[in-house]
């Protein structure tokens, strides 16, 4: 399969940049200090899908993965933010649920 991130703003919410990544669940801190600017602490399997984007797909293994969305430092207020993981299968299978 393929996965893809796409990354809206968020309905009747302040918005500002936001990017959103894909991690193995083992990643408990993705960046340390400025973002962005800062390097990544963890491989990152699929992202930056940046606000109002889509991600490039990449093909991952069925599995449990972490859903990180980072809010630039230069935001002023909360950021309001909506991402899709979306799921790509030519397996001619039945849906996945």
């Amino acid at each position: 399969m393929e996965i893809d991130l796409s990354n809206s703003d968020k309905v009747a919410q302040p918005v500002g940049p936001h990017d959103a990544y894909l991690t193995d669940t083992s990643c408990a801190k993705l960046f340390d200090g400025p973002f962005p600017g800062s390097a990544p602490l963890c491989k990152v399997l699929i992202g930056p899908a940046t606000s109002g984007k889509v991600s490039a797909r990449a093909a991952l293994q069925a599995g449990t993965y972490r859903l990180w969305v980072y809010g630039h430092t230069s935001n002023a207020s909360d950021v309001g933010f909506l991402v899709d993981v979306d799921i790509w299968d030519y397996s001619c299978g039945p849906p996945i649920r």
